[in-house]
């Protein structure tokens, strides 16, 4: 006979107090049917008639997180710890590799109008970059799949670095490792911190600047 938890108003709170302790925001509905500690959006939506009721049931004012500044603050903090990263990105590729061998927004599939945010000439293989951020796992799931459906016909290299405050190496090797028949053999996920250690290994140009 299957065992049905019987959820209390208490144990919800409590799971709840959990992961905004954890991640400093209230969980979504996919996020919600991920955790063990509290019940499925279903069962939410069937006791109280909805992730939304809830929220506001146990004491939260911002209720909708899928509008408002709830989504914008999210938004906002992801887009401005990815612009600053891809900034710090840029000026180590331009001392490793030397400003002329680094090119921003290049064009790598003018058909599609595609762009990298780096390119990287270099003697042993050019490489594109393509770097962003987010926090969960689920966003990580959601964000490879749609640059895999734009990257993945390109024959070059390509690195899609992520920035990531939660998401670990070991989450992404988990992540790659679920995921390994969907990766082409040219197209590697890795975190910013494993980018940035790996590109060293990468020999460079000489730098045709001279500074005088």
């Amino acid at each position: 006979m299957t065992f049905i938890k019987k959820w209390s108003l208490e144990d919800i709170t409590r799971g709840i107090k959990k992961f905004v302790d954890e991640n400093d925001r209230l969980p979504t509905s996919s996020e919600v049917d991920k955790l063990d500690y509290l019940p499925s959006s279903r069962q939410i939506q069937r006791l109280f008639g909805g992730l939304p009721n809830l929220r506001k049931l146990i004491g939260y004012d911002d209720v909708y997180l899928a509008k408002g500044k709830h989504r914008s603050k999210i938004g906002y903090a992801a887009n401005k710890r990815s612009k600053i990263s891809e900034d710090n990105l840029r000026d180590i590729l331009y001392k490793k590799f030397h400003e002329p061998f680094v090119h921003l927004e290049k064009p790598i599939d003018p058909v599609r109008k595609l762009r990298a945010d780096f390119y990287i000439f270099n003697p042993i293989e050019n490489f594109a970059v393509d770097i962003f951020a987010t926090e969960t796992l689920h966003n990580l799931d959601t964000n490879i799949y749609i640059k895999l459906k734009k990257y993945s016909h390109l024959p070059g290299k390509m690195y899609f670095v992520l920035v990531s405050k939660e998401l670990t190496a070991g989450d992404v090797s988990l992540f790659i490792k679920r995921k390994s028949d969907k990766f082409p053999k040219n197209i590697k996920l890795v975190t910013l911190n494993d980018f940035i250690e790996m590109i060293d290994e990468i020999p460079a140009y000489s730098n045709p600047v001279i500074k005088k």
